[in-house]
């Protein structure tokens, strides 16, 4: 469930994009909190947070709109390195009921973009 469905306001919020479940160990868990850790730094820290959650065997780190035009901007990590993504988009819906998005896969990036430098140090702790 997205933000907008806390504010009282009414309306349908869009689908969750990353969850806020856990990955039920607390080990794997502390590593995922050093990971968003280095994801704000790198990637949200204009916005001045982000969110993480696991999603079955996907780890998902972003931020997500709760309000019409507010931006959606989510990194993926699988156990496939070739499947992580950045998701990237805007509300367009009230209330965030309709996102417009666009994924870059791992192999759209070029080498040493930030992106895969991230991923590249993040995958093999995170999916050992």
């Amino acid at each position: 469930m997205g933000g907008a469905a806390h504010t009282g306001l009414g309306g349908t919020s869009a689908p969750e994009v990353i969850p806020s479940a856990r990955s039920g160990s607390k080990e794997r868990d502390a590593l995922i909190r050093e990971c968003s850790k280095d994801a704000f730094v790198l990637f949200f820290e204009s916005f001045g947070y982000c969110d993480a959650g696991v999603d079955g065997n996907e780890i998902r780190i972003g931020i997500e709109p709760a309000y019409q035009f507010e931006p959606l901007k989510v990194i993926v990590l699988t156990p496939d390195i070739n499947e992580c993504a950045f998701i990237t988009g805007r509300a367009v819906g009230l209330w965030a009921s309709a996102v417009i998005s666009k994924i870059k896969m791992f192999c759209d990036y070029k080498n040493k973009s930030k992106f895969v430098r991230f991923i590249e140090k993040w995958h093999p702790i995170l999916f050992p």
